[in-house]
């Protein structure tokens, strides 16, 4: 129905009264976390070999990777240091 007086539309509302769509877009950017993940799970690499790997991501990371690793191995990473 037309907004205005309740009329029906003529025609529907195709794409191109709104513009041209934007395609659908896969992820380009990759994730070093999937590779680190694999690593640890797969074989079985530590944080201090992942710290030398992805040094950038182990900078802001590092915690996550730690914790990650702890719970794979059920392993404490740094004994009486936190």
């Amino acid at each position: 129905m037309g907004l205005d007086k309740g009329l029906l539309k003529d025609s529907c509302i195709t794409m191109g009264e709104w513009g041209v769509w934007r395609p659908e877009v896969a992820a380009t950017k990759h994730d070093p976390a999937d590779d680190i993940i694999s690593l640890i799970m797969d074989e079985g690499k530590t944080p201090n070999w992942i710290a030398k790997k992805y040094p950038k991501y182990f900078m802001n990371n590092g915690h996550k990777v730690i914790r990650f690793w702890e719970s794979i191995t059920c392993k404490q990473w740094l004994k009486g240091g936190r």
